[in-house]
């Protein structure tokens, strides 16, 4: 997945069990049984390259205060 389009709420279950199953996403559970997904760093290092080569950084940052903004 290398697209920053908006994702549909039925599609982030589908698309998370992929990248797990790829082994590039984590899912973890703490000890109150909370779970959460987490990127691998080397992953995430990786992608923080690309977008930067890319040049779709800034516009990633911003989609994403965004999102923070209007919850």
């Amino acid at each position: 997945m290398t697209r920053i389009d908006p994702v549909e709420e039925w599609e982030v279950l589908d698309l998370l069990t992929g990248l797990v199953d790829k082994s590039l996403v984590v899912y973890e559970e703490d000890d109150h049984g909370t779970g959460r997904y987490r990127l691998l760093e080397t992953v995430r290092q990786y992608a923080r390259d690309k977008l930067a080569a890319g040049g779709a950084s800034e516009a990633l940052r911003h989609r994403h205060s965004q999102y923070f903004v209007g919850l």
